[in-house]
Order: C-alpha cells, then sequence, then structure tokens
C-alpha cells in the first residue's frame, strides 16, 4: 500500500508540476494517434467500455450476485468497500487535479471528465485487485494463485491511459 501510495504521488507530483512525463504521454499519445489500426482501435475501444462506470458496475453486480448465492457476506461486503468506495478518493482527486483530456481532430470517443486519475485505470485496479485477493484466498496451490495474480494485473495494464489512447484514434 505504501509503495503504490508513493508511486502515485510521484506521477501526481509529475503531472501537477509538467515534469517531462507530460511530454512523453504527449509523444505516445501522438504516436498511438497516428499509427491505429482498426482491429487494434476496435478492441481497445471494446476495453475502454467495458471498462466504463456502467461497464465496471455490471461486472462488480455480477459479482456480488455471485459472492452472495455463495453465501460469502463479508465479500460481498468487501467488494462494495473496495470498487465502490474505492472510486471516491479518484473523484475527489480529478477535481483536485483538474488535467484536460487531450483532444484530435476526429476522435471515436469523447469524455467529459478530468483525465487525471485516470477513472478506468483505478475501477479496473479495484476490481481485479479485489477478485485477484479473492481467488487467492480460496485457491491452495501457489501456480495456480499466481497465474490469477499475474492476470488480474495484465487487465489493469491493458486498461491504463496511455493503452486507451488509441482507442480515440481514427485508423487510418
Amino acid at each position: 500500500m505504501l509503495a503504490g501510495s508513493a508511486s502515485f504521488a510521484l506521477i501526481a507530483f509529475s503531472v501537477a508540476t509538467t515534469a517531462p512525463i507530460l511530454k512523453q504521454d504527449l509523444q505516445v499519445s501522438v504516436w498511438l494517434h497516428t499509427h491505429g489500426n482498426p482491429v487494434f482501435v476496435g478492441f481497445l475501444y471494446a476495453i475502454t467500455q467495458l471498462h466504463s462506470p456502467v461497464g465496471m458496475s455490471v461486472m462488480a453486480v455480477l459479482l456480488a450476485i455471485y459472492l452472495w448465492r455463495q453465501k460469502h457476506l463479508y465479500w460481498t461486503l468487501s467488494l462494495a468497500l473496495a470498487v465502490g468506495g474505492g472510486m471516491m478518493p479518484n473523484t475527489a482527486l480529478k477535481y483536485l487535479f483538474d488535467r484536460a483530456r487531450p483532444t484530435w481532430v476526429d476522435p471515436i470517443l469523447t469524455l467529459s471528465s478530468a483525465s487525471f486519475p485516470s477513472g478506468h485505470t483505478a475501477g479496473a485496479t479495484h476490481f481485479y485487485g479485489f477478485l485477484a485477493a479473492y481467488m487467492v484466498w480460496n485457491m491452495k496451490k501457489a501456480w495456480p494463485r499466481a497465474i490469477v495474480v499475474a492476470c488480474c494485473a495484465l487487465m489493469v495494464a491493458v486498461v491504463s491511459p496511455r493503452w486507451r489512447f488509441c482507442a480515440r484514434a481514427r485508423a487510418r
């Protein structure tokens, strides 16, 4: 938790002080915007929609129903606190930083909220972090646990903002 908080603080400081990370962010955005292809853009658009507030809510509710039916009431409450409660600080930080989103001439998707911190990535981190914890808790062997953690971490990485910039790009 401390390492994650320290990492976020470093990124937040870099964003707030217009450090070189912003130049790199723009370079990656421009590259992704100009090199998109229909298949990759479609894939990333689907990932973006699946991890939107509506998509994350649907996945969390479906998981909560499963947990409730399995009589895992503690885990059901933990899911509500992790995903629902975890998004509150993210929303507050969006208002604090108020970082504009990049603009493109012909975007596929336009969001009106601030760009930092990423709500999609925060929601995915809370959801897949919870899912990994639940599954690891219920598994006996180490290697399946490692696979679950790796898959959940991969999902968070796929949702991260740098990749989602492609979903806003028009393929040529």
